[in-house]
């Protein structure tokens, strides 16, 4: 269930903030998963324009698809830290954490790892940041753990099934929605809405998702030039590839690379506007 909510190759990124008497951050502006735990005081989370509030000793697992701020009253001391990662487009049954962020009290098991990522929050590239990315899916997991009751349990058909697991096996082929849908004996229609209804994409979108985080990998892992990697990615071109990866990380390919896997976390990557009153 993980994998429908968090893209696990994006990068994590920890943080943590003390606003002895309230302020804001953000507007943020581009998509992201963030698990925020609050540790004193209050907050009130604007996610896509609905407000939802969050008191001491509870954790918000939260998705955006449009603008992401969150407040902290006047006169409040109000300490706060987040773990932060790039949203699936697989979002099947946990779609509900679109609608509104899944709130759950703050467990020892939450508060243990969102600290061990904590300590590994400026740490470098390599080994650490591999470490630190174990934690961040750790921290995702566990509060998806304690949220799970809340979550309607959703089985895709079988036929619905087996395109996902034709694009998740052979992403590099030349699909197209015709051939995946007569592939599986579905209707081009049948297959996009059922696709909808169960992973919250379309199979086109989900097959690019696929690609780019190939992709990504292969840029961390490998030397390869753009050209080779988008060949063995399925991209048409290496602008193609480039302009895809800029679309998904929010960052270049050759940044990508440099870092080797080290997310930039989002006051970083958006010169997100923080206010301390």
């Amino acid at each position: 269930m993980l994998e429908q909510l968090i893209d696990r190759d994006g990068g994590f990124a920890f943080g943590e903030a003390r606003y002895p008497r309230g302020g804001a951050y953000g507007p943020l502006r581009r998509r992201y998963a963030m698990v925020l735990v609050l540790h004193e005081g209050e907050a009130e989370i604007s996610c896509d324009g609905l407000s939802h509030p969050l008191r001491a000793g509870c954790s918000a697992l939260i998705r955006n698809k449009t603008t992401l701020e969150i407040r902290y009253p006047a006169g409040v001391t109000t300490m706060v830290s987040w773990c932060e990662a790039s949203p699936s487009e697989e979002t099947g049954s946990a779609a509900h954490v679109l609608r509104e962020p899944a709130i759950v009290e703050t467990s020892a098991r939450i508060e243990a790892l969102q600290r061990a990522g904590l300590d590994l929050a400026d740490a470098g590239a390599g080994a650490e940041t591999d470490l630190r990315d174990a934690l961040g899916q750790a921290v995702f997991a566990a509060v998806l753990l304690d949220a799970r009751q809340a979550m309607p349990a959703a089985t895709p058909p079988p036929r619905i099934a087996l395109a996902r697991d034709l694009l998740r096996d052979g992403f590099r082929e030349p699909w197209t929605v015709a051939g995946l849908a007569a592939r599986c004996n579905l209707t081009r229609e049948h297959l996009t809405v059922g696709f909808r209804r169960h992973f919250g994409t379309t199979p086109s979108r989900y097959l690019w998702r696929l690609r780019a985080a190939a992709g990504r990998r292969l840029l961390i892992e490998t030397a390869w030039s753009l050209e080779a990697i988008a060949v063995e990615c399925g991209y048409k071109s290496p602008f193609h590839f480039s302009r895809q990866i800029k679309s998904v990380y929010g960052t270049s390919p050759s940044e990508i690379r440099t870092l080797r896997g080290y997310r930039l976390p989002s006051d970083v990557a958006e010169c997100a506007r923080i206010t301390v009153f």
